[in-house]
C-alpha cells in the first residue's frame, strides 16, 4: 500500500537529510528586493542550525522572522513580493526544528562520537523527538514548535521553497499534540438547547420562531424552499440552471463530523485541532467599530468565546480556510456532490465557527456557494441580484463594494421604504442542512446559536 504521511514523517534518514539541506535558496530574489541582512539572517539560521546549535540558531531565525514580518505588513498584502513570504516561512521552519529537537539534545548530552559526526548525532536526536511521548501532557516546546509553523502556514502559506520538510515536521508536532482532553462528554448541542429556542415548526415563521432580526419579518418574505438529497440532475433542473436559492437536507447524513467524528463533542475538536493557532474576527461584524483580529489557539477560542461569553467583544473564526491547514478536520467534511456542475474546480473550503449573534452582513460573492450547517442554526436571508441598486452597494472604488451599506440589525423602514418592500427569501438552517447560494446573490446570515458551518465556493 502507498506510504502514509506519518510513515514518510516517521523516516529519520530522510528526516536528516532534509533539515541538512536547509538553506536560503530564496536569496537571490531578496537580494533583488534590498533585503541582503535577511538573507545573512537566513544563511547564519541554517549554518547553525546545522552544527546543531539550537538555541543560536532560534535567536537568529527570531529576527528574520521579525524582518519578514515588517515588510510582510508593509502596504496591501496582495502586491507583497512572495521571497518575503519565503523568507518568513524559512525562519519560523528553522525555529521550529530548533525549538523541536533542542530539549532532546539537552538529554542526550555531547559525545565523542557525536562531536566527530554531526550528522549521527542529528539522526540520534531525531529518533528521540520522533518516539511516542512519555507523558500525558502535552510538553511546552511542542505547542512553541507548533505555534511557529501555523503562523508561516497563516502568512506564508506553507513551507515555501522547504515545503517537503515543513509539512513531515508539522504532521509529527500536530500527531504528538493529539492527547485526550479533559472535556469527555460536553457537547455544543447540549449548550445551544440550554439557550436557544426550539426550530420553527411547519405552521410558525422561522424569523419568529428563532429571534431573527426585526427587520426580517416584513411582508415581501418567502419561505426558502426545501429539497430532500436531490440527485445532481433534479439539483440542476430545480436549482442551479434557475439561480434559484433553497435549502437541501438529507446531503450531510454520511459526514463524519455528524457521526463518527461529531463536531458537535468539544472534546473532539479540542483533541484533534485544539493546540493549533488560528485567526479570529473579533466583533459581531465586520463592520462594527473596533473590529479587528487576533490570532490564538482554538482552545482559546473555544474557552474563551464558545463555552464562555466575555465582556467585550464576539469572536468569530469566520471564511478561514481552516482545513487546509489542519487535514485532520478536512477528512470529517465530503465534497458535496454538486459542484460538478461547475465549469472550475472547486475554489475554496472555508470554515465559519462562533457564538450565538454572529453576523454576516448583507453581501454578495463572485461565486456559487453551498453553506453546510454542521452545529447548530443560522437565519439568512437572500435578495436577486437584479436589486443591486435598492440594495445600496458600497461604491466600486470601496474596499467593501461587496457589501450592502444597509445594516438590517439596525434599520428603520420608514427610512428606507424602497428596500423595506424588496422580495426576498429567508429561513433558518439547521444541522445536516446546506443552503445553495446563487453566484453574486446577495445574502445576510446570522448565528442563533453556537454554530459551526462550512462554505464551499464553486463556479
Amino acid at each position: 500500500s502507498t506510504q502514509s504521511t506519518w510513515e514518510m514523517a516517521t523516516d529519520v534518514g530522510r528526516l536528516a537529510e532534509l533539515v541538512s539541506a536547509l538553506n536560503a535558496d530564496f536569496s537571490p530574489a531578496l537580494h533583488a528586493l534590498g533585503g541582503e541582512a535577511a538573507c545573512r539572517l537566513a544563511h547564519d539560521a541554517a549554518a547553525l542550525l546545522n552544527q546543531l546549535r539550537f538555541q543560536e540558531s532560534l535567536a537568529v531565525a527570531d529576527m528574520l522572522m521579525q524582518y519578514a514580518w515588517e515588510e510582510l505588513h508593509n502596504g496591501a498584502w496582495r502586491d507583497t513580493p512572495v521571497a518575503w513570504r519565503h523568507a518568513y516561512a524559512f525562519g519560523a521552519l528553522v525555529a521550529a526544528v530548533a525549538v523541536w529537537l533542542e530539549p532532546e539534545a539537552a538529554l542526550v548530552g555531547a559525545s565523542s562520537d557525536s562531536a566527530e559526526r554531526p550528522g549521527s548525532r542529528l539522526n540520534m536526536l531525531l529518533e528521540r523527538a520522533l518516539a511516542p511521548l512519555k507523558t500525558a501532557a502535552i510538553p511546552p516546546h511542542l505547542r512553541k514548535a507548533l505555534t511557529f509553523l501555523d503562523k508561516a502556514l497563516l502568512l506564508a502559506g506553507g513551507g515555501g521553497t522547504h515545503d517537503e520538510l515543513f509539512r513531515q515536521v508539522l504532521e509529527h508536532i500536530h500527531t504528538k499534540c493529539l492527547l485526550p482532553d479533559t472535556i469527555q462528554s460536553l457537547r455544543l448541542s447540549e449548550l445551544n438547547a440550554l439557550s436557544t429556542p426550539p426550530p420553527p415548526t411547519a405552521t410558525t415563521r422561522a424569523a419568529d420562531a428563532l429571534r431573527a432580526p426585526a427587520a426580517c419579518s416584513t411582508p415581501p418574505a418567502q419561505r426558502l424552499a426545501r429539497v430532500a438529497c436531490p440527485s445532481i440532475d433534479a439539483f440542476r433542473a430545480q436549482l442551479w440552471e434557475p439561480r434559484r436559492p433553497a435549502i437541501v437536507t438529507g446531503a450531510m447524513a454520511h459526514w463524519p463530523a455528524l457521526t463518527s467524528r461529531p463536531w458537535d463533542n468539544v472534546s473532539y475538536l479540542l483533541r484533534v485541532a485544539g493546540e493549533r493557532t488560528v485567526p479570529v474576527e473579533l466583533g459581531r461584524t465586520y463592520l462594527a467599530e473596533g473590529w479587528g483580529q487576533q490570532l490564538m489557539t482554538l482552545r482559546e477560542f473555544i474557552l474563551t468565546h464558545i463555552l464562555s461569553k466575555p465582556d467585550d467583544k464576539v469572536g468569530y473564526l469566520a471564511q478561514h480556510e481552516l482545513f487546509q491547514q489542519i487535514p485532520e478536520l478536512r477528512r470529517d467534511l465530503c465534497v458535496p456532490e454538486y459542484v460538478v456542475l461547475g465549469a472550475n474546480p472547486l475554489e475554496q473550503i472555508t470554515a465559519w465557527f462562533g457564538p450565538a449573534g454572529t453576523v454576516s452582513p448583507l453581501h454578495t460573492d463572485p461565486y456559487d456557494n453551498l453553506l453546510a450547517q454542521v452545529v447548530g442554526h443560522k437565519y439568512v436571508r437572500l435578495y436577486d441580484e437584479k436589486y443591486n441598486d435598492v440594495l445600496c452597494p458600497h461604491p466600486s472604488t470601496h474596499l467593501l463594494s461587496n457589501t450592502s451599506q444597509i445594516d438590517l440589525d439596525n434599520l428603520d423602514a420608514r427610512d428606507a421604504p424602497e428596500f423595506a418592500a424588496t422580495p426576498y427569501w429567508e429561513g433558518v438552517l439547521g444541522p445536516g442542512e446546506m443552503l445553495f447560494i446563487p453566484a453574486r446573490m446577495w445574502h445576510y446570515v446570522r448565528s442563533l446559536s453556537i454554530s459551526f458551518s462550512v462554505s464551499f465556493w464553486w463556479q
